[in-house]
């Protein structure tokens, strides 16, 4: 479906249908929203898929960036900004 965004689409609400709590094809619905200009919808799905995995320190960078950089919420933006550099802080400790 690269480079063909309403297969993409398609795919996307396959999966869903399929497996409704994978945030793996939550992110990807995200992801495809956001490409699209829907960026109300793309942090909907974010913060769906981060109610089922709310240690997923890469989403939580990415709805904050969706927050602030594309609907102006600040506030929103900090709060995941903030726990995404919490776990990124836990994910080094533990590697050490």
């Amino acid at each position: 479906a690269q480079g063909r965004p309403e297969e993409a689409r398609e795919e996307a609400a396959r999966a869903l249908d399929l497996c409704p709590y994978s945030v793996a094809a939550i992110e990807f619905s995200a992801n495809l929203c956001q490409a699209a200009g829907e960026f109300a919808k793309c942090a909907q799905l974010r913060q769906t898929a981060l109610a089922l995995n709310p240690w997923h320190a890469e989403l939580h960078r990415q709805l904050a960036d969706v927050l602030y950089e594309e609907l102006g919420d600040s506030a929103g933006a900090l709060e995941h900004y903030r726990r995404y550099v919490e776990l990124e802080q836990m994910r080094k400790e533990a590697a050490r």
